[in-house]
Formats: C-alpha cells, sequence, structure tokens
C-alpha cells in the first residue's frame, strides 16, 4: 500500500470509527488478532479488546474532530501524529464528565497485513488532557 492510499485507509478508519461512530464496521478495518500498544487494565485481547476500548472513548468524548498532523509509510507500516478534540461527556481517568472541550496529541504507529490494521502503539498525551479537564 503507498503512502496516498495507507493515509485514506486511516482516515476511513478514522471518520468511519470516531466521526460516524459506526463501531460495526470496526472489522473493515481491524483484524481480528490485532495486538494493541499499550494494552490497558482489564482490556480483552483481539479486535473485541479494540472494540472495548473504541465503544469507552465513545462514551466519554463527543464533538470528536481529528487533525492529522504528519504521516508516513514504509512498506505495511505506517505512523502519524494525530490532534483530537473532543467534548468531555464521561467519566475518564476517575474525573467526571465536565462538558469541557480538550485537544490532545496522539504519536501512533499501525501495521498492516492484508489490507487491516494487525498491531498498533499508541503514545497519547494522557498527563495534557488530565491537566485540561481538571482545570478550574
Amino acid at each position: 500500500m503507498d503512502a496516498a492510499k495507507a493515509r485514506q485507509f486511516y482516515e476511513d478508519f478514522l471518520n468511519t470509527l470516531y466521526i460516524q461512530r459506526n463501531v460495526g464496521r470496526l472489522g473493515d478495518f481491524i483484524a481480528a488478532n490485532i495486538v494493541s500498544h499499550p494494552v490497558y487494565p482489564g482490556q480483552t485481547p483481539g479486535i473485541q479488546g479494540f472494540e472495548q476500548m473504541t465503544r469507552a472513548f465513545l462514551d466519554t468524548f463527543s464533538d470528536i474532530s481529528f487533525r492529522v498532523d504528519s504521516f508516513s509509510q514504509e512498506g505495511e507500516t505506517f505512523s502519524c501524529q494525530l490532534v483530537m478534540k473532543a467534548k468531555h461527556i464521561g467519566t475518564f481517568m476517575g474525573i467526571p464528565a465536565t462538558g469541557r472541550t480538550a485537544e490532545v496529541v496522539d504519536n501512533l504507529r499501525y501495521r498492516l497485513e492484508n489490507g487491516k490494521i494487525v498491531e498498533y502503539w499508541s503514545n497519547v498525551d494522557t498527563q495534557s488532557l488530565q491537566r485540561q479537564l481538571s482545570a478550574a
């Protein structure tokens, strides 16, 4: 997959799951045996765990928008810096819903096989997000 196709795939993935909130199409993008880095406490392995994580995110944030600040692709791996902006509507890391809009940066890397994500790494700036949501 070349860089243009990889980026289009990624943007379709983000729009389908997080903007359209269509978790039913998760299998169009994610392999059944996906490996997540990191694995969150209580996260089930594979696509079921990714679905748990996605649904929890959608229950916690609304009015989601994304901006891809950088994107690179090599072979079946692509990396990006993603800036997410969303409204806090549910409990996140012990912080009850605030109604605040927050912006956070996530540095991500994905590995594809047969046109689906089989492994991904996320390095989200949770400290910045917690500060924004906890601000008085």
